[in-house]
């Protein structure tokens, strides 16, 4: 049986993320934060926003962000080529399955990845900084091939396919480092405080997704946090996100016209002492139509090490209680951010760890 922490160095901070919730906030529903405050010249509202994103990142781990720069003809242009993909026969997506891809890039159909041991219902393309594959020497780390080259559809199979999905990752980095500057006022700390964690060549990471209708109740993906520091998700007007509050109930983050769901990681959820909250969600999609989104994954460079913020003693004590609760050994989360983004996709592509990572 393959082991999804095979492999992988282990400078471990010895603290594990928890998979309960115990500490949340009883929301039932997500706050809208408008990110014209920060970007206006006025020091009150660039103060207000940050107060917001604090809140929001305390209390429920997940918000809408409105006013977000991203050009609306860029969003239907982003859906329009994932459409005409998912559209293509079998054969032609197959050809840039990420079964040929050791950087775990490409296209994987329905039914070959996981969710917590669980088969999701849906089909993807997985994509990244583009670069060259790494050129590496035997024992170097795994996590470095997580860097390399995408695959790309065929121009003539898809018209504008690459240009008009590599432009909504650009403005969706630019988008997140904005929204980090953020929360670094929000911590009282500089606005730049995340910069040498991100550096000239983050390692982001975007999902084009297509849901089929599930009429039997199958999970689209299963119940999860996400392991780095912020994701931005684009979705269509068909809804079936949802996140766990406290109560254990799933509250819907319904699609708003004009907004991004944004939600926090277990990298800066660690980070912050848990004064922030990585929150479990998932995505079912029981309507009777396809349902397409576009999360956009904004985490450090690949060999970024990952410390503790020396937090206001005032931020501290406000944790609720349970924060320091709970060790889940089997969720380890690891120093250096490169080995959490291996970890993460050993575990939800089996098949390509099996075939590049025996």
């Amino acid at each position: 049986i393959f082991s999804p922490l095979q492999g992988l160095v282990s400078d471990c901070w010895l603290r594990f993320l928890p998979f309960v919730m115990s500490d949340l906030g009883n929301f039932s529903s997500l706050p809208v934060l408008d990110f014209e405050l920060f970007r206006s010249s006025d020091p009150s509202k660039i103060a207000e926003f940050a107060t917001d994103i604090r809140n929001a990142c305390r209390f429920s781990g997940f918000f809408y962000v409105k006013n977000h720069g991203i050009p609306q003809d860029l969003c239907d242009k982003a859906f329009g080529v994932a459409r005409d993909f998912f559209r293509l026969p079998p054969e032609k997506k197959e050809r840039m399955s990420t079964e040929h891809s050791k950087h775990f890039r490409g296209y994987t159909a329905i039914g070959h990845e996981t969710t917590m041991g669980k088969i999701d219902q849906r089909e993807q393309v997985d994509l990244g900084p583009e670069a060259p594959a790494p050129q590496l020497v035997p024992g170097a780390p795994l996590y470095l091939n997580m860097q390399g080259p995408n695959q790309w559809p065929d121009e003539d199979d898809v018209p504008g396919f690459r240009a008009a999905l590599e432009q909504y990752m650009g403005h969706a980095s630019r988008l997140a480092e904005g929204l980090l500057r953020a929360i670094a006022l929000s911590l009282a700390l500089p606005e730049d405080y995340f910069s040498d964690t991100f550096g000239q060549n983050p390692l982001y990471r975007m999902k084009v997704i297509r849901y089929p209708p599930s009429p039997n109740g199958e999970q689209g993906v299963g119940s999860h946090k996400d392991y780095g520091f912020l994701t931005l998700v684009l979705q269509d007007g068909v809804g079936g996100l949802q996140v766990l509050n406290n109560a254990n109930q799933w509250v819907d983050a319904r699609p708003i016209p004009g907004t991004l769901v944004v939600n926090t990681g277990e990298m800066l959820e660690l980070c912050t002492h848990r004064y922030f909250i990585a929150t479990i969600h998932r995505v079912n999609n029981f309507s009777a139509e396809e349902r397409f989104s576009l999360p956009f994954f904004f985490n450090p460079k690949v060999d970024a090490v990952i410390r503790p913020i020396a937090l206001k003693e005032e931020y501290l004590r406000d944790r609720p209680p349970g924060r320091d609760e709970a060790i889940d050994p089997t969720n380890a989360i690891f120093s250096v951010f490169g080995e959490n983004a291996f970890k993460g996709a050993a575990r939800s592509h089996v098949s390509v760890t099996q075939r590049f990572f025996p």
